[in-house]
C-alpha cells in the first residue's frame, strides 16, 4: 500500500493546488463554464486515475512487495 500512496501523492498535490487555485484566482463566472468543468475534471483524472494505472502496470496484482 506504501507504494500506491508513493505514485498518488503527487497527483493528490497537483489536485490541491488546483483547487487552490480555482478557489482563489479564477472567478466565478470562468468557473462554472463547460471547458472549465472539463478541464477540472481532467486534472482529477490525471492526479488518480493515471497514477493508479501505472502503479497497475507496474505491480501486477498477486505480487508480494513486503
Amino acid at each position: 500500500m506504501n507504494k500506491l500512496m508513493s505514485f498518488l501523492i503527487p497527483g493528490l498535490l497537483v489536485i490541491v493546488a488546483f483547487a487552490l487555485v480555482k478557489t482563489f484566482l479564477v472567478p466565478p463566472d470562468i468557473a462554472v463554464r463547460e471547458w472549465f468543468v472539463y478541464l477540472t475534471a481532467g486534472v482529477t483524472v490525471f492526479g488518480v486515475v493515471i497514477p493508479c494505472v501505472i502503479y497497475y502496470l507496474t505491480t501486477p496484482p498477486g505480487i508480494d512487495h513486503k
